[in-house]
C-alpha cells in the first residue's frame, strides 16, 4: 500500500463532521470501500490534503485541492460512473494547474495520463504538435535518437524531426 494512504484505504480526519461513514455503506453496484473506485478517491483526497502523504508537495503543497462535491465517496462515485469509469482508466486532470472537480477530470488510459505532466515537453513540426515519443512512433525514428540529436548535438527539433535515419 502506497505511503499516506491507511491500509483500510480510510483516514476518518478526511471526513466533514456530519459525512456519513464509508465503513457502513454498501453499494449494489460493487464499488464500495474495497475497490479500486473507492481507492482512486482516497488517493486523490490524501494527495492533496494530508501532508504527511510522500506526494502531497506535489499536489496539496502547490494548491491543488478536491472539489467540495467531492469530499463524499458518494458524490465521485456518482460522476464516475456517469462519466465514463472502468478499471483499467485513470484519473486525469485537464489543467495540471487546477484542482479536482467535475469540470476539470476525466478517465483516460493510464499511457495518455503520462502526457499530461508537468515536465513532459511538446514540440510542433509540420503543424503538429506531440512528444517526442509520439513522433518517434509516427516518424519510426528510436525517441532515443531524436533525444540525442537535440539535447547532444544540439540541433533544432525541426532538423532532428526532419532529417532521416542513414542506414
Amino acid at each position: 500500500m502506497s505511503k499516506g494512504i491507511p491500509k483500510n484505504g480510510i483516514n476518518k480526519s478526511w471526513f466533514k463532521k456530519g459525512t456519513p461513514s464509508p465503513y457502513k455503506k454498501n453499494y449494489p453496484d460493487g464499488f464500495g470501500i474495497n475497490s479500486r473506485l473507492y481507492r482512486c478517491w482516497a488517493g486523490m483526497k490524501s494527495r492533496c490534503s494530508n501532508k504527511k502523504s510522500y506526494c502531497y508537495f506535489n499536489y496539496g503543497g502547490r494548491g491543488i485541492s478536491v472539489c467540495n462535491e467531492w469530499v463524499s465517496f458518494d458524490s465521485f462515485r456518482l460522476w464516475a460512473l456517469a462519466n465514463g469509469y472502468k478499471d483499467n482508466l485513470t484519473l486525469d486532470r485537464v489543467d495540471n494547474d487546477n484542482g479536482y472537480s467535475p469540470e476539470n477530470c476525466r478517465w483516460i488510459p493510464k499511457g495518455e495520463q503520462s502526457r499530461n505532466r508537468r515536465n513532459v515537453k511538446f514540440y510542433t513540426f509540420n503543424g503538429v504538435t506531440e512528444t517526442l515519443g509520439g513522433f518517434s512512433r509516427v516518424l519510426g525514428v528510436k525517441r532515443s535518437t531524436l533525444e540525442m540529436r537535440i539535447f547532444s548535438y544540439g540541433w533544432s527539433p525541426t532538423k532532428a524531426l526532419s532529417t532521416p535515419i542513414k542506414n
